[in-house]
């Protein structure tokens, strides 16, 4: 190839030697998109507040088993997944499970055009990924999305969010970001 783009710093220490062609260009976002105000979904306004909420591909690299234990804990909290079923593998029955619980919504997938009107009108953004070898080397675009709205974010320390410690909660047990997102719901 006469040009690679990479957009993870792990996959650039890993694979970027391959080509010297290679060039590190990070995720941008449409900070236009997500920092104008935009009116509250309809089938977002039943939804109690406080909402923690996700809006990307529910997918098997989530932390669901986390996210049920945090839904479990804080019964107070609403918590909100934005976004189309994606590969679940062997997690189709947290998802049953998350569904079922009364303060866990599930509002499926939307219009990328829709997606930032969600992510203005949650309370706390979450980047839950379980912290894997394939998490290492993902570079999340809804970190972007979830600053330019202007929303406090929680996540899990894999590699990419790590240098944004100083912007965002990192958490990695289920005590830490429950500490993490009481902080962030704190006036």
């Amino acid at each position: 190839a006469d040009q690679v783009f990479i957009h993870s710093p792990a996959m650039l220490e890993k694979k970027g030697k391959l080509n010297p062609q290679t060039a590190f260009v990070p995720n941008g976002v449409n900070y236009r998109a997500y920092a104008t105000p935009l009116s509250e979904p309809t089938d977002l306004k039943p939804i109690p507040h406080p909402r923690i909420g996700y809006v990307g591909i529910i997918k098997t690299q989530l932390d669901l088993t986390l996210l049920s234990a945090l839904a479990q804990r804080h019964p107070e909290w609403s918590f909100v997944l934005v976004g189309p079923r994606g590969n679940l593998g062997g997690q189709r029955e947290l998802i049953h499970k998350l569904s079922s619980m009364p303060n866990v919504h599930l509002l499926g997938g939307k219009p990328v055009s829709a997606l930032p009107a969600y992510t203005q009108h949650l309370d706390v953004c979450l980047l839950c990924y379980k912290v894997n070898d394939y998490t290492k080397f993902i570079y999340p675009l809804k970190l972007h999305e979830y600053l330019a709205s202007g929303r406090p974010v929680a996540g899990s320390p894999i590699r990419s969010l790590q240098e944004f410690a100083h912007i965002i909660r990192l958490a990695r047990t289920t005590d830490e970001w429950s500490q993490a997102l009481t902080d962030l719901l704190a006036p």
